[in-house]
């Protein structure tokens, strides 16, 4: 861990939490951390290579403030190719194999959907390709070609694909990580013990051709997964309780598109679609209803300013969620 990604993880959370709920005026000195946390945190090599050298914290938040001093900013956001994976993993962090229809996402309503987003937002930090897997979607070169453009435009800082390795992209998709603002997560599940060799050697065949071709990858240790429960019923909670749920979960902050609609979680995209459960105005931004930069504005505060969702009450409390072995299958 670096100099300023351990300087981030110790700032990020309280700051981030009170700049989007209005509660810090300094704006220009706490939107660094707002909108700057999963690039700097996660890409410290890549925000050196910029210059070619390691930036100092001095360097990095200056250059940072100025960038994007009072701008209406995401700081991170899931954009979701569609519902179908090729595993089946019964923890799925957003539930999706008890969906009982899987679908893929059609790529231009998924751009157009982007389009309104940076209509009325100066700039996204950090987007994350995701699926289900995201290239069982035909259309995904279609929409990193889009993102692609809009960091171009200065509106996008970078993009991250997230795959589970079981299936061979193309060689269009491929390309893009060969740019410096690309990069391409493998979770690295143990494949070997699902059974399935196909899966195993589209692994390797990709680790191969990222290597050969000086590709920007990232393929994270095997680490233990956390229960956060199955969606069978709700605990039937007390909104104190909800807020305890929320503010232990390790997705309190991932804010994604599916489908039209910003959610502060994946899971209550899928609980809507299982259960037909019911959201309050703040825990989901409907983009087609977005229409001035100040509204969309507004609806962001909102949508980080929530302290518990109606979906909570689906998932584990914290002294339930156990350690357990990743990539479970159903």
């Amino acid at each position: 861990m670096g100099k300023l990604t351990e300087y981030l993880y110790k700032a990020e959370f309280n700051i981030k939490k009170c700049l989007c709920s209005g509660i810090l005026k300094n704006t220009k000195w706490a939107r660094f951390f707002n909108s700057f946390w999963m690039y700097g945190v996660q890409n410290e090599q890549a925000v050196s290579s910029y210059k070619g050298t390691k930036p100092d914290e001095k360097e990095a938040y200056c250059k940072i403030r100025k960038l994007f001093h009072n701008k209406v900013a995401i700081p991170f956001i899931d954009i979701s190719m569609g519902t179908s994976c090729s595993l089946n993993c019964k923890l799925c962090s957003q539930w999706f194999p008890y969906l009982q229809k899987k679908e893929l996402f059609n790529p231009d309503d998924i751009i157009n959907n982007l389009k309104i987003i940076f209509k009325y937002v100066d700039i996204v930090h950090n987007v994350a390709v995701i699926g289900g897997e995201p290239f069982l979607n035909q259309g995904i070169v279609k929409v990193l070609a889009f993102l692609d453009e809009m960091h171009k435009q200065g509106k996008l800082t970078f993009i991250r694909v997230v795959t589970n390795g079981t299936i061979m992209p193309s060689s269009d998709a491929l390309n893009f990580f060969k740019l410096p603002y690309f990069e391409l997560v493998i979770s690295h599940y143990p494949l070997e013990e699902i059974g399935n060799e196909k899966f195993v050697q589209n692994r390797q065949g990709l680790i191969k051709y990222l290597e050969n071709n000086n590709c920007n990858y990232n393929m994270p240790e095997i680490q233990l997964w956390s229960n956060h429960g199955t969606p069978e019923k709700p605990h039937n909670r007390s909104p104190k309780q909800q807020k305890d749920v929320f503010s232990t979960c390790w997705f309190h902050l991932c804010r994604g598109l599916y489908d039209g609609k910003i959610y502060a979680c994946g899971r209550a995209y899928a609980l809507i679609r299982m259960f037909n459960i019911n959201l309050r105005k703040e825990e989901v931004i409907d983009l087609k209803e977005i229409k001035s930069k100040k509204q969309m504005k507004n609806a962001i505060k909102e949508l980080y300013s929530i302290d518990y969702l109606n979906a909570c009450d689906y998932c584990n409390d914290c002294e339930s969620r156990v350690d357990t072995k990743p990539a479970e299958q159903l």
